[in-house]
């Protein structure tokens, strides 16, 4: 992916904290797709929705999948825990703060759900997750 923006300090400025990460991916080639929330749209930023980043590595890198894991998890020093799960189809993963996931498996509910009811208990903890990400996004490019 050629880029529109000279680092990821920027691509999050233009684009969204959760997109400072996928940056990350996309210019050390490890991926070919992604998805991220929330992102700045024509109506503007909501960084009280918590974040999901979801994305999809290339073919050639695979094996990448448990070293990213281990950096996050246990590496990255966090204000907040980060939970990253390879899904079940297609080599996508997912990074979503673990008390997401705490809330997805208590309550036996989706992701969708569960960071809507974070993000009406507790709309600062979504506000330190998205501005944590761009920190994360800094170890991710310094460590990869």
């Amino acid at each position: 992916m050629e880029s529109k923006y000279s680092d990821f300090r920027e691509a999050a400025e233009k684009v969204g904290a959760a997109f400072s990460v996928i940056y990350v991916l996309y210019s050390k080639k490890l991926i070919t797709w992604s998805s991220s929330s929330p992102s700045i749209t024509p109506r503007g930023y909501n960084e009280h929705h918590v974040p999901i980043v979801k994305w999809q590595y290339n073919k050639t890198c695979l094996d990448m999948g448990s070293e990213v894991k281990a950096l996050i998890e246990k590496r990255f020093d966090s204000i907040i825990d980060w939970n990253v799960e390879a899904l079940q189809f297609n080599n996508r993963w997912l990074l979503v703060p673990q008390r997401v996931q705490d809330v997805r498996e208590q309550d036996e509910i989706d992701l969708v759900e569960a960071t809507s009811i974070i993000t009406m208990n507790d709309p600062d903890f979504a506000i330190k997750a998205n501005r944590e990400l761009i920190n994360l996004a800094e170890f991710l490019n310094l460590k990869l």
